[in-house]
């Protein structure tokens, strides 16, 4: 199977936690801003059924997914393939803002435990990070489709 080298870059940013995020996705240098609308939070999806079928799965995992202004209506692969780059990340940022809250809480129950300095809390919303992946051709060839514009050289 033909493989090629692709940068990609991801930023994500909560809106309404647990249920609404925000970002962009850059492969290659071509920018897709992407808004995840999940109809059951991440909170809540532990006590449902899990889902297989592509459809329920994407109605509780709606992505949305615009190139500059333009929106790109998503086949069922190409769904697939923006859910494996944006729905983990996700779920990465809401974890890590779940135990963020969970420290705070903590320092916020044992003063005494504490130096009697003010404390000063940042909370991080929003995430970022790039890297080198090995793209099957397949992929390649869904991207370069005029909806996305990628270009891309093999390695």
């Amino acid at each position: 199977m033909t493989t090629t080298k692709v940068s990609v870059q991801r930023h994500i940013e909560q809106v309404h936690e647990g249920a609404y995020y925000k970002g962009y996705i850059d492969i290659n240098n071509v920018r897709f801003d992407y808004e995840l609308v999940l109809t059951i939070s991440f909170a809540r999806l532990p006590k449902i059924p899990p889902k297989t079928d592509v459809e329920e799965v994407s109605r509780i995992f709606n992505i949305i997914v615009r190139r500059d202004i333009v929106f790109i209506n998503l086949t069922e692969e190409e769904y697939n393939f923006f859910f494996s780059l944006i729905v983990g990340f996700a779920v990465n940022l809401y974890q890590e803002l779940q135990a963020q809250k969970i420290m705070k809480a903590l320092v916020d129950l044992a003063p005494e435990l504490i130096d009697s300095s003010p404390l000063v809390y940042r909370v991080s919303i929003g995430k970022f990070d790039s890297f080198s992946y090995q793209f099957p051709e397949h992929v390649c060839t869904m991207l370069s489709a005029p909806k996305f514009g990628c270009v891309f050289e093999s390695s």
